[in-house]
């Protein structure tokens, strides 16, 4: 909590120790003396005043260095010991540092100065009377210094008592570092008026970092100015304060990122904000004529050059968790410019029957509020009903006066939102917190029974005469390790820090279930040892527990930890893998089971299964394992095994020692079934001719019946059969389409059903019945010349279909395509010839083919021919259906010829009849698509 720096340790272990400790001690009595002791000075020595009342009107410089280990000591011979007066006083130049200044009373004398390029400097237990100059004590751009334990009274002319600065002013930078203002009591300052008399100032440069904190002091009766602390730089800590009785508040007058929580600010006039992204929380506000007052700005942000007497608009400021009580106004904008922007007010108590609970002076932008409690017959102002909850938060006071929620208050675990820095309240009662599962309580308050650590200042707590108690704890071993069922011990350490903190209670947090300890003695007196004795279970879980030792006095309480490491009896656990499977009776599935050994178990685990169905079986492969390791659990089933789910139980035994793990079988019971389909699913044939499908039946379930294969209803002039007329078990049958030149033309849904005993199956094929036209080339005639004709260009895959007559038995001709015109056989890819020996054949890569036995033709009969082409592939199948007949199989994924096999496109057509026998040949009809 406190930055005690290595240095200040140190020197406190001097001070225990005496001056035996020092490099040298100079025992000195007049002010001369003094002066030249600390001009000669080195790092461990101890320049000691003797008692008694000294008048300088010179500057007594401080000028040397010490080290952080061997500091350099000016003290009075006795605490307060020492009276000062006259217009001179310390003034610390540099390259002072690791200097402590301690015990002077100084009685209206001039400005105790710190000055630039000092540090670590400690003024401390010193008192400050009646000071004359502008300041009791001046830190200008000075780092690292202690002010603590001082008395700062009775300024007539007022002025500061202490004052941060830089040297330059506003825009200089070097603003003084890392100082520590604590335990120090203000009182009376009621001198001179207006700015410039404030307990506290820190400042210079407002847009700077300055790191100071200030901490535990107590300001009482200072009313020349309305700022009791005054901050005017960044990066801030002010906590822990108490005022009391002043006609001033804690401002942040200038400056970002100041925290200001933990203080008790009691019939006085509140906090004051201006600058940005501060966070307020956790303050104790009661009895002030303003509980918080939220400045508004003249300018939007402090810019560099601006003088004081302009203001920051407060930005991106939270204020939460306060408790804020009995105030003439609880909350209050004001109204110069600009209001807050982004201004979050959560989880605070606000209670009062006077004023409302917020007032907005100028306009805020974009204000939050929430988790808010207000009570009382003020109104709720500016905060709307969703940001609060009117109730009651039953406070009750306690012996130091102050309001804290009480058993069964609403504002227990109430909080809404994230705030990290609220780990303790007002009290140092650590939070709830959402690691606990639950979140803190609304206010500055936190209902506990946890020690109080800090409640409102009194004059016994700061200045001269004060000395904090405190006390370290500390246990050994850090670690120990114990069998379940078994015991260990810790010893636990309490030492005394400063001054005697009285009986300190031993207590332990963070034993496992099933684990017990105590404290023999269970507490000590100031300083001491007690025996933890911790015993453990047979059912305590084996792990690494981390146990948390505490000592609590009335006031303060200190923790340590230490380690438990409880290890188990040697035991194995089981488990399957996956947790359920499904099977179709008469077949077989595995599960995979895993034994894992614990604490050391090595014995045999053999298995069993329970719970399987009729006709079904389990093996298990290894039977059994040793340790840890898996084994296969196999399970077959019978045809005959019944269906459904059935709960299997796995279990592993080893000696006395036996767990089960359950997992599911699901058997399935299928009924035999076939299915149905059909292809192409279209066809298109021309009124005349026809076509075919080919349907196939397929088994499910082991189907071995008969499927009778049947058509709905067939357009007029269209005819159907099936070859076969029905399949068993499965397979494939044809179906054969005829239609006559009068047959209706459009497109049609053939319905085609499978009818077993087992039920009936559809599936359906679409046929399209081209009327017949008359769209015929010329004869082609009997001269060996190719005639071409140009289509649309193809590539993939197509259909071409065309009709061609011959007008003679036996003529030698031809219908192909082709990549552009072409002028001789070696140019077509794909070739339909009618053959003297009046068959049909067709080009098959290098020579003609056609089917055993050969397809004859006659003289004038119209010839229907289909051919299925991929140019990609370069094959293609053909099939010709004569006039009034069936569509019958040229041949299936004939090569191209093998001169056009890399053809990427087909856009021609060709017909040519050679001169012997002679004759004509009529196309008709000629389609690509």
């Amino acid at each position: 909590m406190h930055r005690l720096s290595s240095w200040i340790l140190i020197v406190l272990c001097v001070l225990g120790a005496g001056i035996a400790s020092a490099q040298s001690v100079h025992n000195v009595s007049s002010i001369a003396a003094l002066q030249t002791a600390i001009n000669s000075a080195v790092p461990g020595d101890q320049i000691i005043l003797a008692n008694g009342s000294y008048t300088t009107s010179g500057a007594i410089t401080v000028a040397r260095a010490g080290t952080a280990a061997q500091p350099i000591l000016i003290v009075a011979q006795t605490v307060s010991g020492v009276t000062i007066t006259g217009s001179g006083s310390f003034t610390v130049n540099s390259p002072a540092a690791f200097v402590i200044i301690q015990g002077f009373v100084f009685n209206h004398v001039g400005v105790f100065s710190l000055n630039p390029g000092t540090n670590h400097i400690q003024v401390t237990r010193n008192t400050f009377n009646n000071g004359a100059g502008g300041q009791d004590l001046n830190v200008a751009a000075s780092d690292d210094n202690q002010l603590d334990h001082n008395l700062f009274e009775n300024r007539p002319n007022g002025g500061q008592f202490i004052r941060l600065t830089n040297v330059g002013g506003t825009c200089a930078g070097g603003n003084s570092l890392r100082n520590w203002i604590h335990h120090n009591h203000f009182i009376h300052n009621n001198g001179g008026g207006g700015n410039g008399a404030d307990p506290i100032e820190n400042g210079g440069d407002s847009t700077a970092t300055e790191q100071m904190t200030a901490e535990f002091n107590l300001i009482e009766d200072c009313n020349a100015d309305p700022e009791a602390i005054s901050n005017k730089s960044a990066d801030n800590i002010i906590r822990y304060n108490t005022l009391r009785g002043n006609r001033a508040h804690i401002e942040l007058r200038d400056g970002n990122r100041c925290q200001v929580y933990g203080n008790f600010v009691l019939n006085s006039t509140g906090i004051r904000i201006f600058g940005d992204d501060h966070q307020i929380y956790n303050n104790y506000i009661e009895g002030n004529d303003v509980g918080i007052r939220v400045g508004s700005g003249s300018d939007p942000n402090h810019i560099c050059g601006q003088p004081f007497t302009s203001n920051d608009r407060p930005d991106r400021v939270h204020v939460f968790n306060n408790t804020i009580v009995n105030n003439t106004q609880s909350i209050l904008g004001e109204t110069r410019k600009l209001g807050a922007t982004d201004f979050l007010l959560a989880n605070n108590i606000i209670v009062s029957n006077t004023g409302t609970a917020l007032t907005w002076g100028d306009a805020p932008t974009n204000p939050m509020y929430e988790g808010n409690i207000v009570f009382g017959s003020m109104t709720d102002g500016a905060i709307p009903a969703s940001g609060l909850t009117r109730v009651d938060p039953l406070l009750v006071r306690d012996a130091n006066g102050i309001l804290h929620i009480s058993a069964g208050s609403p504002a227990i675990n109430a909080s809404v939102g994230s705030f990290p820095v609220l780990m303790d309240d007002i009290d140092g009662q650590p939070r709830d917190t959402a690691t606990d599962g639950k979140p803190p309580d609304v206010g500055a308050d936190e209902f506990s029974s946890a020690p109080v650590t800090r409640r409102p200042l009194t004059a016994a707590d700061v200045g001269p005469s004060a000395f904090e108690t405190d006390f370290s704890v500390a246990a050994t071993p850090s670690s120990q390790t114990v069998t379940a069922g078994n015991g260990t011990s810790y010893t636990v350490t309490a030492a005394a820090l400063g001054g005697p903190p009285g009986t300190i209670n031993f207590a332990v947090s963070g034993l496992p279930s099933g684990v017990t300890a105590s404290f023999s003695p269970t507490s000590v007196n100031n300083s001491g040892t007690s025996t933890l004795s911790v015993s453990t279970s047979a059912t305590t879980v084996p792990g690494t527990y981390t146990l948390t030792i505490t000592g609590a006095t009335a006031t303060l309480a200190h923790s340590t930890t230490v380690t438990l490491v409880v290890t188990g009896i040697p035991d194995f656990t089981i488990s399957i893998s996956p947790s359920s499977r499904t099977v179709n009776a008469g077949s077989a599935t595995t599960y995979t089971v895993t034994v894992t050994a614990l604490n050391g178990f090595s014995n045999n685990v053999s298995f069993s299964v329970s719970g399987l169905p009729s006709g079904a079986s389990g093996s298990f492969n290894p039977a059994s394992v040793l340790g840890s390791g898996n084994s296969t659990l196999n399970v077959s089933t019978a045809s005959n095994t019944a269906g459904g789910s059935n709960p299997l139980t796995v279990c592993g035994t080893a000696g006395t020692l036996t767990h089960c793990v359950t997992a599911t079988l699901v058997v399935n019971v299928l009924t035999p079934d076939f299915t149905i389909s059909a292809s192409p699913a279209t066809q298109t044939v021309t009124a005349g001719n026809g076509t075919s499908y080919t349907v196939t039946v397929g088994a499910l379930n082991g189907f071995t019946g008969s499927v009778a294969l049947s058509n709905g209803s067939l357009p007029s002039g269209v005819t159907a059969s099936f070859a076969p007329a029905s399949v068993t078990t499965s397979g494939t049958s044809t179906l054969s389409i005829s239609t006559t030149a009068a047959a209706a033309t459009g497109t049609f849904t053939i319905t085609i059903t499978g009818t077993a005993s087992t039920g009936s199956h559809n599936t359906s094929v679409q046929l399209t019945v081209n009327p017949v036209t008359s769209n015929c080339a010329p004869p082609t005639q009997p001269n060996a010349t190719w005639v071409n004709t140009a289509f649309p260009a193809h590539s993939g895959t197509f259909t071409a279909t065309f009709d061609a007559t011959p007008s003679v038995t036996g003529q030698s001709s031809a219908v192909a395509l082709s990549h552009g015109a072409q002028t001789a056989f070696s140019g077509f890819a794909n070739i339909v010839v009618f053959t003297p020996a009046g068959t049909i054949q067709a080009r098959n890569g290098g020579m003609y083919a056609g089917p055993t036995p050969a397809i004859q033709f006659s003289a004038n009969v119209n010839y229907h021919f289909r051919l299925a082409i991929n140019v990609t592939s370069h094959t293609y199948s053909i099939f010709v259906t004569p006039a009034g007949g069936s569509e019958t199989t040229i041949g299936l994924n004939f090569a191209f010829r093998t001169e056009q096999n890399t053809v990427t496109s087909l856009d021609h057509w060709g017909a040519l009849v050679n001169a012997t026998p002679g004759g004509t040949l009529q196309v008709c009809n000629f389609t690509a698509q």
